[in-house]
């Protein structure tokens, strides 16, 4: 608060009356901006919330076969109505036991998956072992 604007007023009670005045509508003015910035993130919550809502609708409505066309589970969906690629976390976590699969099988010399070719069967695959 700035004092100097009252330095012209003599009388002290004046100035103190001036000053308690400047003060408490200071008070009102920023109570004012703390219920705005209150009301505006409840809003961006509402808005957040009924987005997820919409979302999660929408993929509870489709079928197995939809939601396995574009690669996730029923129990993905609430990750993915919430913006969580649950993909990303499956790979990072996997990543390293096909690595150590796939290095296990090169030291001793088994066939892999990436040697068969992809439209070959299992039963052709057996009977060719």
């Amino acid at each position: 608060m700035d004092t100097m604007q009252f330095n012209n007023i003599q009388d002290p009670i004046a100035r103190a009356e001036a000053m308690r005045a400047q003060a408490v509508s200071q008070m009102f003015v920023d109570a004012i901006e703390g219920l705005s910035k209150l009301v505006k993130g409840a809003a961006a919550s509402f808005a957040a919330y009924l987005r997820y809502r919409r979302n999660y609708d929408a993929l509870a409505a489709m079928t197995d076969h939809e939601l396995d066309d574009i690669g996730i589970t029923r129990a993905d969906i609430a990750a993915v109505a919430r913006g969580i690629d649950p993909r990303k976390q499956r790979r990072a976590g996997s990543g390293d036991i096909v690595t150590q699969r796939l290095a296990l099988a090169e030291a001793f010399g088994t066939e892999t998956e990436s040697d068969v070719p992809a439209n070959q069967d299992r039963r052709d695959r057996a009977a060719a072992a």
